[in-house]
């Protein structure tokens, strides 16, 4: 089944059975992470209003489910600002 979806439309269907509730992917063109050298074209990815990952966007959607993705466009997101 899954070789046949892509993944967003994997992610909908995980949703619609409750397996990624309340989960948002926040991507930017830069992310600014406190310990690490900047990420281009990055995401961030918020679980319960935590986050629960921080990484290139390519990493974020292959590695795990969320429910909603919301792209800032030519933006730069600091992770440590969303946490305060």
């Amino acid at each position: 089944l899954y070789g046949r979806l892509n993944q967003q439309t994997w992610n909908v269907w995980l949703c619609n059975k409750g397996l990624a509730v309340n989960t948002q992917v926040f991507r930017a063109k830069f992310i600014f992470p406190v310990s690490a050298p900047p990420i281009h074209d990055g995401a961030i990815l918020i679980k319960d209003n935590h986050i629960q990952a921080v990484g290139t966007w390519h990493y974020i959607r292959k590695s795990y489910l969320y429910d909603q993705v919301y792209d800032i466009g030519n933006s730069a997101l600091l992770p440590a600002a969303i946490n305060a």
